[in-house]
């Protein structure tokens, strides 16, 4: 009886002792809730990191939804002078960090009605991307935003967005 209460007493401290691991998306996953609303983008996801003309790196990632009425497409784009690293990038205007831009195209793409909205250049409505690991064959990071309509009239939340896709 004593073996089982002594037992009893020291599986929680084991059990609050173990170490939790920080949630990771699933391979080949891009997501974010916009406006609230989660979406993903896990039909077509792609992600590069390579070396431009005139910049040090350049990583791409894509992905679109797969909606049968027209894929909403989102794009991620860090371009910077020194090699990508896990850290936080970011268009604020202080920040030296080169173009970091996301893209969102809501529906199917039009000249007539082009439901785009993309990174504010200036950095008055903040998009940061944190790359949380990369190696030469993965990438996993987070990002939020505030997507700017090609008019300049509307303005799009993303939050919780998170990404874990294999590097082509």
């Amino acid at each position: 009886m004593k073996k089982n209460l002594l037992f009893i007493l020291i599986i929680p401290f084991f059990l609050i002792s173990c170490k939790k691991n920080a949630p990771v998306a699933p391979v080949n996953t891009l997501s974010a809730s916009i406006d609230g609303v989660e979406e993903s983008f896990n039909t077509n996801v792609f992600a590069q990191n390579g070396s431009g003309v005139s910049l040090n790196s350049a990583l791409i990632i894509l992905g679109d939804n797969g909606s049968a009425s027209g894929s909403d497409i989102l794009s991620i784009t860090v371009n910077t002078n020194s090699t990508i690293t896990a850290r936080t990038y970011s268009n604020a205007p202080t920040s030296t960090d080169g173009f970091i831009s996301i893209v969102y195209n809501n529906g199917p793409v039009s000249l007539v009605n082009p439901n785009t909205y993309t990174s504010d250049v200036n950095g008055v409505h903040l998009t940061t991307v944190k790359i949380i690991s990369i190696s030469n064959a993965n990438i996993q990071g987070t990002f939020s935003a505030q997507l700017v309509s090609v008019d300049g009239k509307t303005i799009k939340s993303f939050t919780n967005g998170k990404f874990n896709i294999n590097l082509n």
